[in-house]
């Protein structure tokens, strides 16, 4: 059986550079998918939690603040946004 960990652990190094990456991507690929439909699906098969321990957003935040603050106005329609993982089990 898994034992379950605490699932709000320190920012690494490398995963705030991960995240930078994330967010400027998702800026970038944003209005280009909401051109046709107006809807944009995203789905993070290996979110972490929403916040780290220094109050550092997760991933899947970073995303949803990407999409609310984009500094064109877009025309979505909808944004499913689906997250999963198993982050809290080792």
């Amino acid at each position: 059986m898994s034992k379950v960990v605490g699932t709000v652990w320190p920012l690494e190094p490398h995963t705030a550079m991960k995240h930078e990456i994330l967010r400027r991507y998702f800026q970038a690929w944003l209005p280009i998918l909401a051109q046709t439909s107006g809807r944009v699906v995203y789905i993070d098969g290996f979110a972490a939690p929403g916040e780290y321990r220094n109050g550092e957003d997760g991933s899947p935040v970073i995303v949803l603040k990407a999409a609310r603050d984009h500094k064109h106005k877009l025309t979505i329609r909808a944004l499913l946004f689906v997250c999963g993982s198993r982050a809290g089990q080792v």
